[in-house]
């Protein structure tokens, strides 16, 4: 049974060898010719690369006494509820329901909440309606400029 014999070490090194150069060549490669250094050079000097955190506008809704419906199926009845539990939700005109968001405001307040309803309307040149929960913890007050992370989408 000489054929079940251990080889030699330099054959041994020669099939890492090949090994190695089947796997790199089956690797893919950058798009378009260009190196694995520039690609990296581009994700590190992409802002949301460097910054996670998003600006924009925010305005406050609730605190009604009218019970209107909300996007989601709910009535504001519903997000008084929400209130009276302590809970944060905002409206969103495209995020799904019950994505998780964290704002920061001023000073460095910040606070986790849930999207919860449509809104605002596109002409307003905002793009969040906080709940009355949420501008309470953020000390909010009429609209300005907030910044966001979306940590994560939807109600998984």
């Amino acid at each position: 049974m000489s054929w079940l014999k251990r080889p030699t070490p330099a054959v041994e090194v020669f099939f890492v060898a090949v090994l190695l150069l089947v796997i790199a060549a089956c690797a893919p490669t950058p798009a378009h010719g260009a190196s694995a250094a520039y690609w990296t050079r581009f994700y590190r000097a992409h802002p949301a690369y460097r910054k996670p955190w998003r600006s924009a506008r925010a305005s406050w809704y609730g605190g009604g006494s009218e019970p209107q419906a909300t996007a989601y199926g709910g009535s504001r009845r519903g997000t008084r509820y929400l209130e009276r539990r302590g809970i944060c939700y905002v409206a969103h005109r495209s995020l799904p329901f019950g994505t998780k968001v964290l704002f920061r405001y001023r000073g460095g307040r910040q606070v986790t909440a849930v999207v919860w309803d449509r809104g605002p309307a596109r002409w307003t040149g905002r793009t969040w309606d906080l709940g009355a929960t949420t501008k309470r913890r953020l000390r909010f007050k009429g609209a300005a400029r907030v910044q966001y992370k979306i940590l994560r989408r939807g109600w998984k």
